[in-house]
């Protein structure tokens, strides 16, 4: 093979090689899950297109507050009802254990995980608690105490825990040792409730009575946009995805129902305001970015017949 056709041969090669990546990544981002969580049921959705997928996916027979998903197939949901959280199969909703904590907690708010350990915040007792993630067995009742109505929890990659309280703050503690880093990291918000943060170091609050989603630098705390989204109606629950989208569960006043808009996370555009639609009241969201079997037969596929053509191209 001269030399001119082998480098047509690595170009065509090269370009299928692209084309399966951009077909790789479009399956990636088709297949993200948005799970929903209102009242006592949870569902499931396209994250992009806004289809459902499951609707509901599950009922847990309890208010609900924040919920998690652990990565492994679970979904943990604060039951405010029950005095407990229950876990969930987050593929077919199928109820685990609804009551996962071998102690209970009076009103369970704020759930969250990180590093095989379930964090609760109980309103009532205005403290977060520590469990096994994997057993549910209780490790440190008062982990982080002297709380002000718990709302929402976040963590970063760091293992520092943001919380949102209902004086107007948001604190900032140690996941690992419940160590207080800083208890008024940022003040002055009009009833903070969802959090969520990205790669780049930003802090999204939504304010509930300020009806919009502010930013903070989530070093410093310092304010960076103080109406990234303004108008909303409400706003509560937020997630964010791997393509920079913020996604806010809120209340259209117009319209008389609860939805979840889409938005750019970088300028706050509208890329869908009105994705959802839902007649009860948004208590959490989260999102799952992992291809269905499907995907992945056809990925692995598409990865045998790149090579079978690159074998046959060298051997003619």
């Amino acid at each position: 093979m001269n030399r001119s056709r082998a480098a047509t041969t690595f170009s065509r090669s090269l370009r299928r090689a692209g084309l399966l990546a951009l077909l790789w990544a479009g399956a990636l981002h088709a297949q993200t899950s948005l799970y929903v969580t209102v009242g006592p049921y949870f569902y499931r959705f396209n994250a992009v297109t806004g289809a459902p997928i499951a609707a509901p996916l599950g009922n847990t027979n309890s208010f609900t507050w924040q919920s998690a998903l652990d990565g492994q197939g679970r979904l943990y949901v604060a039951l405010s009802g029950q005095q407990n959280v229950g876990v969930y199969d987050a593929s077919t909703g199928a109820t685990i254990n609804r009551a996962f904590l071998d102690t209970g907690i009076n009103s369970p708010s704020a759930l969250g995980l990180w590093n095989g350990t379930l964090y609760v915040a109980s309103q009532s007792q205005q403290r977060i608690s520590t469990y096994d993630a994997g057993t549910g067995a209780l490790l440190n009742a008062n982990f982080i105490a002297n709380l002000y109505v718990p709302e929402y929890l976040a963590f970063d990659a760091s293992g520092r825990l943001f919380v949102s309280n209902g004086d107007g703050t948001v604190g900032l503690f140690d996941a690992a040792s419940g160590a207080v880093i800083n208890r008024n990291f940022i003040t002055g918000l009009s009833s903070p409730m969802g959090l969520a943060l990205d790669g780049a170091g930003r802090l999204f609050v939504a304010s509930v009575q300020g009806n919009k989603v502010s930013v903070f630098d989530a070093t410093s705390g310092a304010l960076l946009n103080s109406s990234l989204i303004a108008g909303l109606g409400s706003p509560r629950a937020l997630a964010l995805d791997a393509s920079g989208a913020l996604y806010v569960g809120s209340y259209n006043a117009g319209g008389g129902y609860y939805e979840v808009g889409r938005y750019d996370s970088a300028t706050g555009a509208a890329l869908n305001a009105h994705l959802l639609l839902n007649g009860g009241s948004i208590s959490s969201l989260n999102l799952q970015a992992v291809p269905e079997p499907a995907t992945w037969a056809c990925l692995a596929l598409g990865l045998a017949w790149l090579g079978c053509r690159f074998r046959a191209r060298r051997v003619s």
